[in-house]
């Protein structure tokens, strides 16, 4: 997989721990249109759209939210694993997308040539579905590696986003005995939910493993807790 550059890595690390949706869609789609350029895009989380949406049109858009469970369906029925980049080529024989529903009802009628699935996932599901197109042409090999080094902090922020959504920050300030966890460490226990290492907090967070060591004791010692797994058992809990 291609290695990023410093640069890129901060740029698309600033983009990422944006908490703000429209502006985290916004930012990456800029970054994907100057790396690689697409002509459609939407995101998809929890059955919902997104905040932004490119070439897609808002009506049929609209139109077709009867079809996502179909749609996802025929689609994960075809995956094999958890790609984290999917492009229509390499996953789908010709005939397979002739056949798919989400082909007829929303790529033929919109003008998508081809496509390629950005796919973040936690504990085997799918939390979010970036979707870019193409009116002309196909993504090259190099243009699919690139969207591949963009994925590990892409399915980061979309994971966190997902488990933050589940277990929110009230929940955990209510678990906590002695006093609430600041907006860091109420970040950091959410990334011990998704199983990553400090290394990989430290990269999410843009911050070193020394920080995040710090961050974490300081969160254990305000739960309870001694240890990483009672911090995901408290974090459950709080559910």
């Amino acid at each position: 997989m291609k290695r990023l550059q410093a640069t890129e890595l901060l740029e698309l690390a600033e983009i990422c721990t944006t908490s703000e949706v429209h502006a985290f869609e916004a930012g990456l789609l800029e970054l994907v249109r100057r790396h690689v350029g697409f002509d459609f895009a939407m995101f998809r989380r929890k059955q919902n759209y997104g905040a932004v949406t490119v070439g897609f049109d808002p009506g049929l858009l609209r139109e077709i939210v009867p079809f996502w469970p179909r749609f996802i369906t025929e689609g994960l029925r075809t995956l094999k694993g958890e790609p984290a980049v999917a492009a229509d080529a390499e996953w789908f024989s010709r005939r397979q997308l002739d056949a798919a529903l989400v082909q007829r009802l929303l790529a033929r009628p919109s003008g998508e040539a081809s496509g390629v699935s950005l796919l973040s996932w936690w504990r085997g599901r799918c939390v979010a579905h970036l979707r870019i197109g193409r009116r002309h042409g196909g993504f090259s090999r190099a243009e699919i590696d690139r969207l591949r080094a963009f994925m590990p902090q892409i399915r980061l922020s979309e994971s966190l986003r997902y488990v933050q959504s589940k277990f929110p920050a009230s929940a955990l300030s209510e678990r906590s005995a002695a006093c609430k966890l600041s907006a860091r460490e109420r970040e950091i226990v959410s990334y011990l939910g998704l199983g990553y290492t400090n290394e990989q907090i430290a990269a999410a967070c843009g911050s070193s493993v020394h920080t995040v060591r710090n961050q974490l004791s300081r969160a254990y010692e305000k739960l309870g807790v001694a240890s990483r797994a009672e911090a995901v058992s408290v974090l459950t809990s709080a559910r």
